[in-house]
């Protein structure tokens, strides 16, 4: 880390330099009388401005290094419930049952209802079968 720091220091010195340099060739065209006072307030003004600019950049960095974590979090924290939740649900699934939609499955499971009070009504007699039947006075066997 401090290694980047230096190298970070040296790049800012050579881009220092350089820019001076160009000033200096602009201002040399404007005079001498305001040379030397405009140098100054170009070189505060622009001190400034990158320092400001480092400064917004280094949060923006932060915030997107912070935010990433936070995603992170939360998509592992995603990724447990749902291994929880298959863990319930441990039974096996056939392979047409993995194929089927949740509406086809819902028809199924209500056709299997369906199908078993079918069976226990067919498998008790119904209420007219049990009682025996009334004779009339005319109809005698």
């Amino acid at each position: 880390m401090a290694n980047d720091e230096i190298k970070d220091e040296e790049q800012v010195d050579i881009q220092k330099k350089y820019l001076m340099a160009k000033i200096n060739e602009l201002i040399d065209g404007v005079g001498s009388d305001y040379g030397g006072t405009l140098m100054e307030e170009l070189i505060t003004r622009m001190e400034r401005t990158v320092g400001h600019f480092h400064d917004e950049v280094t949060e923006l960095l932060e915030t997107l290094k912070s935010r990433a974590q936070e995603r992170n979090d939360r998509l592992k924290s995603m990724i447990s419930e749902q291994e929880i939740v298959t863990d319930i649900k441990e039974a096996p699934i056939s392979s047409a049952e993995q194929e089927m939609s949740d509406w086809e499955m819902r028809l199924e499971a209500k056709e299997t209802e369906k199908e078993k009070s079918d069976k226990i009504e067919t498998a008790k007699p119904s209420k007219e079968e049990e009682k025996p039947k009334k004779k009339g006075l005319f109809r005698r066997k």
